[in-house]
C-alpha cells in the first residue's frame, strides 16, 4: 500500500531535537486501518477483522490488475460494504467534499457532449461542402 513522507521537527521545552521522517498512509483504507489498530498492532474491535482482511485482499487483486477501485468505489467502499454518505467523505475531515477526494468532475458528461456535437456539426460541414461542390461540377 502506498506511503506519503512526511517530516516532523520534534521539540522538547522549545529546543529542537531532529528532523524525523514519518510515513503516512496516502490512501482511505491504509488510514483506516491504522486508525483500527492499536498500539499492540493487534486490532483494537475485533468486529473489523473482516473488512481489514477485504482490505488486504483487494489491495492485493488491485496489485495484480484484477480489481480496479474507482472513485467513490474505492477500496474502503467495497470492504465495508457500505456506500458514501452524499456530503462528505468517510475518513476524512468533515471539510473534505466527494468531489475533491475523489476528483469527481460532474462537468465530464457535459464536456463529452460538447465534443460529441463538434464532431457532428464537423461532419456536417463536410457533408455541405460535397454537396455543394458536386452541385457546381
Amino acid at each position: 500500500m502506498p506511503f506519503i513522507e512526511h517530516y516532523v521537527l520534534i521539540y522538547t521545552n522549545d529546543v529542537k531535537l531532529q528532523f524525523k521522517k514519518i510515513e503516512k498512509w496516502e490512501r482511505r483504507d491504509g488510514l483506516w486501518l491504522e486508525q483500527q489498530t492499536g498500539a499492540d498492532g493487534e486490532l483494537k474491535d475485533p468486529a473489523c477483522k473482516k473488512v481489514s482482511e477485504l482490505i488486504m485482499e483487494y489491495n492485493t487483486q488491485e496489485s495484480q490488475g484484477t480489481f480496479e477501485s474507482v472513485g467513490t468505489s474505492d477500496v474502503l467502499s467495497q470492504a465495508s460494504s457500505r456506500p458514501e454518505h452524499k456530503g462528505r467523505v468517510r475518513g476524512q475531515s468533515k471539510f473534505v467534499k466527494p468531489s475533491q477526494y475523489f476528483n469527481l468532475n460532474r462537468s465530464s458528461s457535459k464536456d463529452n457532449e460538447v465534443l460529441s456535437m463538434r464532431r457532428e456539426i464537423e461532419e456536417l460541414k463536410a457533408f455541405m461542402c460535397e454537396q455543394r461542390c458536386g452541385a457546381v461540377g
